[in-house]
């Protein structure tokens, strides 16, 4: 599946937009905890690193590569 990344909109676009994002939620939730996490700021960067690791194996993408790993 191809993912474009646009930094003027800040995400992804295009036909694959959708899925991209629920796949993105999956792991977020899947590394993430719920538990006394208010802010994504609050997340430890390991976890970070985890989930957009996983998201770019499961992805075909073009664009920045920048925009998935936020620390």
């Amino acid at each position: 599946m191809n993912i474009q990344l646009s930094s003027r909109l800040g995400g992804p676009v295009g036909g694959n937009q959708r899925s991209f994002v629920d796949e993105v939620v999956l792991f977020t939730r899947k590394h993430a905890p719920l538990i006394g996490v208010r802010k994504w700021k609050d997340i430890e960067d390991v976890v970070k690193e985890k989930i957009a690791h996983d998201v770019m194996v499961s992805f075909t993408y073009f664009g920045c590569i920048s925009f998935l790993i936020v620390k």
